[in-house]
């Protein structure tokens, strides 16, 4: 799999497009000043694969991330992740206000593809990776 393309409608404080494709065996290494949203950036990445946890009930008296990565100016609360897997260029499509999950091939929804029971696992099936394997093996946020 590779990564291609964030394009970020409001996560954080990060807006706008992101282009992530740089070559085949592309190792990737984001530099940047302090508080310029690398952190955010990574979570974003994740959240595109895998989801925003907002469960409360587990996380008494702090944020979830679904409430800790909100649009600092308000506004849509999404991203759109466009990958190629295979030979086929996907877009994982989040809206974390709405909780919902699409994947586009083309302009055909095959999110179906990635449903395991009442979940879309879209991480696990493009990786083969649970989220904590793929946090402690392939993914350094």
């Amino acid at each position: 799999m590779r990564l291609v393309r964030l394009d970020i409608r409001g996560f954080g404080q990060l807006r706008g497009r992101f282009d992530l494709e740089s070559g085949e065996a592309a190792v990737g290494l984001l530099l940047e000043r302090n508080e310029a949203g690398k952190s955010t950036l990574a979570a974003a990445l994740l959240a595109a694969l895998y989801g925003l946890d907002g469960d409360r009930r587990r996380f008494r008296g702090t944020l979830t991330d679904v409430d800790r990565f909100r649009p600092w100016n308000g506004g849509p609360y999404g991203l759109a992740l466009t990958v190629i897997h295979g030979a086929q260029e996907l877009v994982v499509d989040r809206d974390f206000a709405q909780d919902t999950v699409r994947v586009l091939r083309g302009g055909e929804d095959v999110t179906d593809r990635f449903r395991r029971g009442k979940e879309v696992a879209v991480g696990e099936v493009l990786t083969g990776l649970r989220r904590s394997q793929f946090t402690a093996s392939v993914f350094v946020g």
